[in-house]
This record gives C-alpha cells, structure tokens and sequence, in this order.
C-alpha cells in the first residue's frame, strides 16, 4: 500500500448479537496472532490425484483415440479410459469440495473440460492433415496424436485459466460475501490513498476485512472484500502497524528459550537420574567390584532413611559364602552398625551384629548355638566406626592412583582446616579468615556444619589411607601430605605454660617407651598422613597403652598395621595387645600421659600394698612364735 495509507490498530470490533464493541487488547500479540490466523487469506492447496499427472492429463486423449481407432478393442478403450477418467475427475473436484475450497474445486473441474475439449478439438485438428498423408490410416493416426497433445495443451491452459480467476496464489471466496447491518457506526480500521475505506470485524471467531460503502444505491453498507489478493494486503498493512513482526520475532525467541530450558531442564534430571543410579563407588547400585579372588564388595540403598549398605562377601569355596553388611551413614561416613552372615549347604545364618554407635553387640557361640551378648570397648568401637572407602582403588592404574591421592589429600586437609575454624573461630592457616565468619553463626547450624565437615574428613581419609595402601602394594612413592593444620600452635600461651608446668614426670621406662614409639611409628605414621601433632598423640598413647599392661615387661617393639588403622604391642610376656590410631587422636599427648602417669601411681601402690600384706603375713608366725 502507499506510504500516505491510514491505519487504526485500534479501530477493531467484535460482531457478536447484532451490535459490535471495540476488541479489549487491540495490537497486543494475543490479537494480532488471532488476526494473522483467520484474517490472513490461505494459499492455494494443490490437487492430488491417485493416477500420474501426465495419465490423469491424457485420459481425455486416450478415451478420444479409442473412438477415433474404428476397432473393436477401441471402444472398449474409449470406455475404460472415460470410466477412469471420471472417477479421477470427481476425486480431483471432491477433493476441494469436501474441504470447502471452492476456487480450487472450479480450477480442477476448468482442467478437466479444459482437457476434455481440447482433446477433441487436437483430435478434429489432425485428422485432416493425417488424412491428406496416409489417408484413412492417416487420419485414424492424426486424430490420436490430436487427441493427446490437444488434452495436454487443453488442461494446461483452463487450469492456469481457472487459479487467475479465481484470485491466483491466494484464492478468492466464492459464493456470497458476507454483510454487516447498516445501521452499526464503525470507524475504519484502514483508509487507503485512492479513499477507499476497511474495517476489521471479528464475526464468529474469524477476522474478515469489510468494505464501508456509503452508496445508497447499494443495498449493504457493509461487504466483506473477497479478494484474497486484497485481503492480503490489507492484513499485511495492519499486522505491520500493529508491529506483530516484531512482536512474532520476540514470541518466536522466547518459545525458543523456553524450548531450550526445557531440553537443559530435561538433561539436568537426566544427569541427576544417571547420578542418583550410580553408588560411591562410581557403580549402579548393586554391582559387585571384585576386590579380591575370591572376595567382591558392592553398595545398595538401605531400608532405613539416610543410610547406605556396603557388602562384602568372601567365598571359601563351594556353597559356603561369608557376608559382611556394613550400615554407614553418608553424611558422617561412620558404620552405625553391621552384620556377619555365613551360608553353607544353601542354609545361612546370622553369625555377629554390632551396633558401633554404642558399642554393644551379640556374637554367635558355636558350642551352643546361641547369640552372646558382648560390648566393645572405646578403641575398638571407634575402629568399628571407620567406613570403608567408597573406590576401588585396585582397579585404577598408577596415574589414576596419583591423582585421587592428590584429590583426597587436598580433601582431607581443607576439611580439617575448615573444622578447626568453625570450632574455634581462629583460622589453621596463618593470616586467612576463611570460615571464621561461620564459627559465629547459629549454634545449632554450627554444629551441623562441623558435622557435615567431619564426614568430609573421614570419607577423605578413608579414601587416602585405601589409595596409600595400594600405592605401597606395588612399590610407589608415597607423597608427603602437606598443609596439615599444626593445632598446637594456636593454644593460648597461658594455656600452654600451664599445661607445661602440671605436666607429669615421666619414669626411665615411660621415656624409653616414647622415645621407641617415636622412632618405630613416626616416620610409618607420617607416609599415612599424619601430622607433627596426631604422631605426638599416637607416639603418647603408646606409652599410656604400655603403662595399662605394664605386669607384661617392657615393649620390645611399637608395630603399625598395614593399613594405618591401628598398633600393635609387642611385650616381653605375651599377648600381644593393640590400640587404635584413630581412638589416640581423641585425647592430646598430655592426657595420655597423664592417664600412664596415672597407672604407674595405682601399679606402684598396688605393689607396694602387697609388699605390706607380705610383711604382716611373715610377722604374723613369728610372734605366734615368741607367745
């Protein structure tokens, strides 16, 4: 349309019981979609028919020259080709019938005639000339020849014929238009240049465009413009003023986005559904990880909330299976409790359970059959507890092995920094703040928060001590852990003169026994990770252990397990007894030596009353004597 072309985007009306009203949203996207939907012309829907194009088009020839051929056979030709040709025309027509398209119902059924007659025109046309060549034959032939290229040429042409009248790519609406009352008052939604004036009405659903007439000869002042040509210029004109391109852009990206959160949407729950399938140990749920030849282990959710069941299960040959169900709490990664099962001959039984928490368990006596009752003590609780490691750290190669040492030593270490802070509100790291700030939040979160830090260090330290193991299996360099926080350090130095000054006096064979410890343990202790501070510990609950089974001699050696867990002592008199270097962290070097000074007080008052019960028993007889 010309630049000097008017349009209202807000001169738009509903029809609705015999009066219109201004449409609620005008030039909102919502309208403008309706708009662009119904009041927008169809393109041109193509014809299908069940023949070829090219044997649809020459039926009208074939059925010529079967009337033309003067054989027998011909008419039947002549018959089946205007047989099949009828049924191909009426499907061509009913098509577009059926489905309301009236300007490509009249195009297929121009094509048809259109092929019909220009079959028989080609067919009279050739004949003759045939005729004047070859005589009866000839003509017999030109008329075929006629027939095909005249049904051709016919069909063509009334098709093109019949899509220009009838309004070309954009069909016009045939049959009556419809009108609006004369009486409605209407503003026009569009003046054209040359004057001519348009309202856009909604009648039923449907957006169609009026021409506004103010003839009085004409019966209707209101008339639908049929034109699909027009009526595509004039929805165009408005869907542009109402800015709908830019409006269809911004919905188009917006759907786009929308499509695109979805599909992330969608990758995340299945990256969480994948993730949630999977065990600690990198595994579905419930697959065995061979860790041994005739041992597997494997991880499986527990029927109790918030709990996990780590499996192993050790075959002895045969049928004869044993099982170890461990039940550990992820977040705190410690066994609340575990079971031993044994089967044998296709029977199994219950054969141990123990509650670590508490230290109370029941064990299986054989001779009787029965379940005896039995508790741990705190060393041997607190061994209970330690959870496995999650990896399988066999099956990984020695670059593998090297990196989840680093990963866990780096996990390990910042976990214990960032406990100390939140219990103490001093940061383990000489000039850094870090998670001071949460050592003063809300108790109650603090504690959590510690919590949740102490499963972090004991996952990772599980991890570590299962990597180191391996490492030292097959003969690698085992890393120096560093970064260690030295806790001693922060003690208040009042503190620490007076712990210096209560501290007790150790005897000659407690100083041989610290000083054994240290030599035989530390360096052992420091390839597992251990600090400065945590072998100190270790180092003086060798000497309180010692002291506790003194009556046995002196210790002849301080032996560390192969997995750090625990140290045994071996004295002059045998059993040999062990202790665990997790339990030896939970007190400092001064309570341990403190709790050995302790013994060595009651042993030697022991001693020394039986010494005086000794002296009165041999004084006794005497003087029964000298009476």
């Amino acid at each position: 349309m010309s630049s000097s072309t008017q349009v209202r985007t807000g001169a738009i009306y509903v029809f609705e019981n015999g009066g219109v009203a201004p449409v609620a949203a005008p030039g909102s996207f919502e309208t403008n979609a309706i708009v662009w939907t119904t009041a927008a012309p169809r393109a041109r829907a193509s014809t299908h028919s069940y023949l070829s194009n090219a044997v649809s088009t020459l039926l009208p020839g074939a059925e010529e020259i079967g009337q033309q051929s003067g054989m027998p056979a011909g008419r039947h030709i002549a018959y089946g080709a205007k047989a099949l040709g009828a049924l191909d025309s009426v499907y061509a027509v009913g098509q577009h019938a059926v489905q309301g398209n009236g300007a490509e119902a009249a195009t297929a059924s121009a094509k048809v005639g259109g092929g019909l007659a220009g079959a028989y025109a080609g067919a009279k046309a050739l004949a003759p000339a045939g005729a004047l060549v070859l005589g009866v034959p000839g003509a017999k032939a030109g008329a075929a020849v006629g027939a095909v290229f005249g049904a051709l040429a016919g069909g063509s042409a009334a098709e093109a014929l019949g899509e220009k009248l009838t309004g070309g790519p954009t069909p016009d609406k045939l049959g009556p238009p419809l009108t609006l009352p004369n009486h409605l008052k209407l503003d026009p939604t569009i003046v054209t240049a040359e004057g001519d004036r348009y309202a856009l009405v909604n009648v039923e659903g449907k957006y169609s465009w009026f021409g506004m007439h103010d003839n009085p000869a004409l019966p209707s002042r209101y008339i639908e413009v049929v034109k699909g040509a027009k009526v595509a210029e004039l929805t165009r004109s408005y869907l542009d003023a109402a800015g709908f391109p830019e409006q269809a852009e911004r919905h188009n990206a917006e759907l786009a986005e929308q499509h695109r959160s979805a599909l992330r949407d969608q990758f995340r729950r299945s990256e969480t559904q994948y993730t949630n399938s999977l065990g600690p140990d990198g595994q579905p749920w419930g697959t065995p990880t061979r860790v041994a030849p005739n041992a597997t282990t494997e991880w499986t959710h527990s029927p109790q909330p918030g709990q996990w069941l780590h499996t192993t299960r050790v075959h002895s040959g045969g049928d004869t299976e044993t099982r170890i169900t461990k039940s550990v709490d992820p977040a705190r990664w410690q066994v609340v409790s575990e079971q031993v099962h044994e089967r044998a001959h296709g029977v199994e039984r219950l054969v141990g359970t123990t509650e670590t928490m508490s230290g109370q368990g029941w064990k299986l006596d054989r001779s009787s059959g029965q379940m005896q009752p039995f508790k741990l003590d705190e060393e041997e609780a607190a061994q209970a507890r330690m959870a496995p490691a999650a990896q399988n750290h066999r099956a990984l190669n020695n670059e593998q092995l090297q990196q989840c040492h680093r990963q866990e030593a780096e996990q390990m270490v910042q976990s214990m920094h960032s406990v100390y802070a939140l219990a103490t509100g001093q940061a383990s790291r000489p000039g850094s703040h870090a998670s001071i700030d949460e050592a003063h939040a809300d108790p109650q979160q603090r504690e959590q928060a510690i919590e949740a830090g102490m499963g972090t260090f004991r996952r990772a330290t599980a991890e570590l001590l299962g990597a180191r193991e391996v490492m030292r299996e097959r003969g690698m360099e085992l890393p120096e852990v560093s970064d260690v926080p030295d806790l001693s350090r922060h003690r208040n130095p009042t503190q620490e003169q007076t712990s210096i000054r209560q501290a007790p006096a150790l005897t000659e064979q407690q100083q041989r026994h610290h000083r054994m410890a240290q030599t035989q343990l530390g360096p052992l202790l420091r390839e597992h990770g251990h600090s400065h501070e945590q072998i100190e510990r270790v180092s003086a609950a060798a000497v309180s252990h010692a002291q506790q089974f003194a009556h046995r001699g002196p210790v002849h050696s301080f032996l560390l397990s192969r997995d750090g867990a625990s140290v045994a002592v071996l004295q002059e008199s045998a059993p040999m007894s062990e202790f665990s270097v997790q339990a030896a962290q939970h007190q400092s070097p001064q309570q341990h030596m403190e709790r050995a000074h302790a013994l060595a007080q009651q042993q030697e008052q022991g001693r020394a009353d039986s010494r005086r019960e000794q002296g009165l028993a041999q004084h006794e007889p005497s003087q029964r004597s000298m009476a």
